[in-house]
């Protein structure tokens, strides 16, 4: 079984493996959206948590990547909007 696989079961340390593995990926995402490394990691920080409540609706762990990008993405625009205010 994956560490995928293991997350989406509800196992903590195979999302957290999944996360390291992924980090560098998720953070590129996030600066190049934001431009700034502390609301980068605000976004990620929020996209993280997101995930982890809700890995689990995961259909497919070949979606992955692309689920996983569009909370990041998502969390990006939400700083964005916080931050026009």
């Amino acid at each position: 079984m994956s560490d995928l696989e293991k997350a989406i079961k509800g196992d903590k340390d195979a999302f957290g493996r999944i996360i390291i593995q992924n980090k560098e990926a998720m953070y590129k995402t996030a600066i190049v959206i934001l431009r700034n490394e502390e609301d980068a990691y605000d976004a990620l920080q929020e996209a993280l948590i997101k995930m982890f409540r809700n890995i689990q609706s995961l259909q497919s762990i070949e979606a992955f990547k692309s689920w996983s990008r569009k909370i990041i993405v998502n969390s990006c625009y939400d700083i964005i909007e916080k931050n026009k205010k």
